[in-house]
């Protein structure tokens, strides 16, 4: 089981991605002052802003799931990553739930900031994680959890919740 300093340690790097460059970004390069948050379409604002909801909803519902069900944390890292393959909540319907939460918070933030520095950055980051994870990520859950993960991965597309727009039964434990 992973103790509370190492959650909050797992816990850095989304905030890393999603608080600290999004603040670099909007403070450094783009020079932000409130005044432009007035300037900004409502739309786009109140788009944005449920964006942000949605994105920080699923991040926090990954990393509870894989707290709870998975022993472990978001941390790809030796004794933080989890002990169990978890493929319930929003790993049901795409692989790369909590990767999408913090692409869709970075959009959010995008639109509310007006930024096309951090739309990106998103976009960045996006691609980073394309190749990242099929190369890396899905290697080590290879190693871990074998056919198990195998099995999973042939039936949970990694980006797009095929399962949802289809209306198909999702995945459970009992049919790995």
């Amino acid at each position: 089981m992973v103790n509370t300093k190492k959650l909050i340690l797992s816990l850095s790097l989304p905030i890393f991605v999603t608080v600290v460059i999004p603040f670099l970004i909007v403070f450094f390069i783009e020079d932000f002052s409130l005044f432009s948050l007035i300037t900004l379409n409502i739309i786009q604002l109140v788009i944005g802003i449920m964006l942000l909801g949605v994105g920080v909803f699923l991040v926090i519902w990954c990393i509870k799931i894989f707290y709870n069900l998975g022993k472990g944390t978001l941390m790809p890292l030796y004794n933080l990553e989890t002990q169990n393959l978890v493929i319930s909540g929003p790993y049901r319907f795409i692989r790369n739930p909590m990767i999408l939460g913090v692409i869709v918070i970075l959009f959010g933030e995008s639109l509310v900031f007006g930024s096309y520095w951090i739309f990106g950055f998103d976009i960045f980051f996006f691609i980073l994680n394309l190749i990242y994870i099929p190369l890396f990520e899905e290697k080590g859950l290879i190693k871990r959890f074998g056919d198990d993960f195998l099995k999973y991965k042939a039936k949970v597309h990694g980006w797009i919740p095929i399962k949802i727009l289809k209306k198909e039964k999702t995945l459970n434990f009992n049919q790995l």
